[in-house]
């Protein structure tokens, strides 16, 4: 099984107890962790615009460390390119395995959902757990709002009341076009809301993922 964890800067957002990249790092963590403890091989490879960090496929339970090291040496920075980042492991991933995608994937939907088709064409499993913050679910915000852009140097002054239609309209169709064409590709697709405890989001897609097999 090989993790990939977003670590470019959008990640960075969160106005809750974690931000969407500690969120990230900690579900990549504990999926690491049970997959340690049970003797199966576990990789991670943190990307953002390119690969930042990459450990190797190994299934001792003293490899959670090399893990875990390679997430806290690698915080987020930079621009996400996903799909390419995608593609890329795709064409130079010749054995099947399982691949858990990690990441808010704000970028090129198109882009990105040609990452994860690549994948699956290769023979990879692929699940995507989408990480999102509830201010970026919900636009909860209201009167004068300065908003700051975290991969580009822009800014935006305005009232959101008169944004939040347009935006949460965008929004759906931004995680409609994801799951549909993931769907189209069989790629396993659950959105996370930081807000989520860690459990529960770990123990449905565990569960999920197991009748899954039992009915193949």
């Amino acid at each position: 099984v090989t993790l990939l964890v977003d670590v470019s800067a959008s990640m960075r957002y969160g106005s809750g107890d974690l931000n969407k990249y500690e969120y990230a790092a900690t579900v990549a963590a504990s999926l690491a962790y049970l997959l340690l403890r049970q003797h199966d091989g576990a990789a991670c490879i943190a990307f953002d615009e390119g690969i930042r960090a990459r450990t190797p496929l190994r299934s001792t339970q003293n490899h959670l460390a090399a893990i875990v090291k390679a997430l806290d040496a690698n915080p987020p920075r930079d621009k996400t390119d996903a799909g390419a980042v995608l593609s890329e492991i795709a064409e130079a991933s010749p054995r099947r395995g399982l691949m858990i995608v990690v990441s808010d994937l704000l970028g090129d939907v198109g882009s990105t959902l040609r990452g994860l088709r690549l994948l699956r064409q290769r023979g990879q499993d692929v699940i995507v757990l989408h990480v999102l913050e509830d201010d970026e679910l919900d636009f909860p915000f209201d009167g004068p709002t300065r908003f700051e852009g975290l991969e580009l140097p822009e800014t935006l002054n305005c009232n959101p009341r008169a944004l939040r239609e347009g935006y949460l309209a965008a929004l759906r169709q931004f995680l409609e076009a994801l799951r549909h064409g993931g769907a189209r590709d069989a790629v396993d697709y659950t959105l996370l809301r930081t807000s989520q405890p860690l459990d529960a989001a770990l123990a449905a897609l565990l569960t999920r993922r197991l009748a899954a097999y039992r009915t193949r």
